[in-house]
């Protein structure tokens, strides 16, 4: 999938620009981006989390709330239900997984943090287990994992539904994936 970049989003440069599929290969060590919390132990709690969350959340009562009222309510869930299950988590861990959560309602989950970040210009995204992002030209392997294929599938399509939303608004009839 490709987004072309909105003109009006200048703070946000990779919004937009996500292409899916791609290969990307032959990288350098140095290349690698890393992250402490990139351990499959916690991306096995955090799905256990998205699970649990889908089991209790509301979401009638929930669509009702602004944005923020939304995200407030949502990191209670996640602490009501870290205490509940008697999940083994820091507080680091705990405000990552509030935050990944709220990513993963409001946003485009995993690579939300990318879409923010203004020093990415694009970013690429060849499986479930494997995204890439440019920076001033060059292309680096992040830690960025989705839960499975079904997951991706699931970000893909919010990324077409937004697209085709916009596109409809400029009377442009093209998709491009």
């Amino acid at each position: 999938m490709y987004m072309t970049q909105s003109e009006t989003d200048v703070q946000t440069p990779a919004r937009g620009r996500v292409i899916a599929g791609h290969h990307a290969e032959n990288f350098a060590d140095d290349q690698l981006t890393t992250d402490p919390f990139a351990t499959d132990t916690y991306r096995v709690l955090s799905r256990r989390l998205y699970h649990a969350i889908f089991e209790r959340i509301d979401l009638e009562r929930l669509q009702q709330l602004s944005g923020e009222q939304f995200r407030r309510e949502l990191a209670l869930l996640i602490e009501r239900i870290l205490d509940d299950e008697k999940l083994p988590v820091n507080q680091s861990e705990r405000r990552r997984l509030v935050l990944e959560m709220q990513y993963e309602m409001t946003g485009l989950g995993p690579i939300e943090p990318l879409l923010n970040d203004p020093t990415i210009s694009d970013i690429l995204v060849n499986s479930h287990r494997q995204v890439y992002v440019e920076r001033k030209g060059r292309l680096a392997l992040t830690p960025i994992r989705f839960h499975d294929d079904a997951h991706l599938m699931r970000i893909t399509e919010k990324i077409e539904l937004m697209n085709r939303a916009r596109w409809s608004m400029r009377d442009c009839p093209m998709v491009l994936a």
